[in-house]
């Protein structure tokens, strides 16, 4: 005689399998580089932010992305990069903006 809880039991472990492989689930298990620092000098647009005259692109579909249209030359960010933790030629995947400016 079969366990119909069985099933049920499998069913929601695959489920849990299946959503732990999805990218945006790893995310917490990623390199990132350290944060850059600086003021913004230029926003050329097109996914890309000058801070400290050093151009860097952002990150399509990330927090960067959103964050970009609300800030302005002058200010002081944080630039948090994805790729190897010692690179600083990976895409901007967060901006904060610092308190002060």
């Amino acid at each position: 005689m079969r366990n119909p809880m069985s099933k049920f039991k499998i069913a929601v472990v695959s489920g849990t399998l299946a959503l732990g492989m999805l990218p945006s689930v790893g995310w917490s298990s990623r390199p990132y580089g350290a944060p850059i620092a600086g003021q913004i000098t230029a926003l050329p647009g097109g996914n890309q932010i000058e801070v400290a005259d050093h151009r860097y692109h952002i990150k399509q579909g990330s927090a960067a992305e959103k964050t970009v249209s609300h800030l302005s030359i002058g200010q002081q960010v944080h630039l948090l990069l994805d790729g190897s933790p010692d690179s600083t030629k990976g895409d901007v995947v967060a901006i904060t903006v610092d308190s002060e400016s």
